[in-house]
């Protein structure tokens, strides 16, 4: 498991087929708190109770001398073998992570959120923008005024929003439940899989390229899509044929 601490800045973390886990911190701007920051990163690797290892890779605080200096601000890049867990933690620091990961906690109050491929993922942010690409299990999002999108949804995703709009860019399976006060909603439907969807909006408008009925087919739908707004507008699409989308 990584897990990485850092106040601002930005985090990149790259998986492969690796065995190794390389860390490399270097300051994004002159100023002497980012340089001092990078200095006194810390790395522990500690073994986990469960069994495996927890890397601990921190940016410690440094408090503002004079006024108008700014925080510490620190590129972090880690690369590491697919499947790691991921535990992320940063104030104003953009996260963005390519390969595959397993479980992904992340939460940040300004940065922007971006995870190419994972397993179970909860991500908390304040006013970031949260872009997700292939989710296999889970997705937990919550967000005050960050646009989410889900490229590929997994088994279960689970997004509220106050004023974010949230794009789920398609569906297969699974149970998909979006809520929002006055961001739009928007969700792509993979061919070939049925649907049963329940959405409101208190004052936007709802509508479906798709064609629905009041009639409940027999069995469960592929997807159980429950959409819910204040203000905004819900949209459900037929996604592509091709499961990879841009």
């Amino acid at each position: 498991r990584l897990k990485l601490r850092e106040s601002a800045g930005r985090i990149e973390i790259e998986t492969a087929e690796t065995t190794e886990t390389v860390v490399d911190a270097q300051p994004l701007n002159s100023s002497s708190a980012s340089r001092s920051a990078v200095e006194c990163l810390i790395e522990k690797l500690r073994e986990r109770p469960e069994g495996g290892h927890e890397l601990l890779v921190e940016v410690p605080r440094h408090k503002r001398l004079l006024p108008g200096f700014g925080d510490a601000q620190v590129l972090i890049r880690v690369r590491g073998p697919h499947g790691l867990e991921l535990d992320a933690s940063s104030a104003s620091a953009n996260v963005l992570v390519t390969g595959r990961i397993g479980a992904a906690g992340v939460r940040t109050a300004s940065g922007d959120v971006s995870i190419e491929d994972a397993e179970a993922t909860e991500v908390k942010t304040a006013s970031g923008n949260v872009a997700l690409g292939h989710m296999r299990d889970a997705t937990d999002v919550k967000t005050m005024s960050g646009d989410v999108i889900v490229r590929e949804a997994g088994s279960a995703t689970d997004v509220n929003t106050m004023s974010g709009d949230v794009r789920i860019r398609r569906a297969a399976a699974g149970v998909i439940q979006v809520r929002s006060m006055s961001g739009d909603l928007e969700a792509a439907i993979a061919p070939g899989a049925t649907l049963y969807v329940d959405a409101t909006s208190a004052s936007g408008s709802v509508s479906s390229e798709l064609p629905v009925s009041n009639f409940v087919p027999g069995g469960p739908a592929d997807v159980d899509l429950r959409a819910t707004s204040m203000s905004g507008d819900i949209l459900v699409t037929r996604a592509p044929e091709v499961a990879e989308v841009a």
